[in-house]
């Protein structure tokens, strides 16, 4: 059998699926698609930001993006909120 937690204490996410004979295929058993963790508890063992999850964590602590947010503004509330740095290239 295998099993799959997120790495978060007490979220719900989890697959859990047993192999199929002596194949490398499994069957899924048990699939919870959502997580009860919130994203930011997630992300804290990435080690490189990406795009993703720097919009997602803004979105977490700001709540929401208009047509007024401009990347600096982005930048400047993520590099408070969580001391990341964006370099732009």
């Amino acid at each position: 059998m295998l099993v799959l937690k997120c790495w978060v204490e007490g979220c719900t996410w989890r697959v859990r699926a047993t192999p199929i004979g002596d194949s490398t295929q499994f069957t899924i058993r048990v699939y919870i698609l959502d997580h009860s963790c919130s994203y930011t508890e997630r992300s804290v063992r990435a080690r490189q930001a990406t795009p993703e999850i720097l919009a997602r964590l803004y979105v977490d602590y700001v709540g929401g993006v208009d047509s007024k947010v401009l990347p600096k503004h982005v930048g400047e509330a993520l590099n408070k909120r969580f001391s990341i740095k964006i370099i732009h290239t």
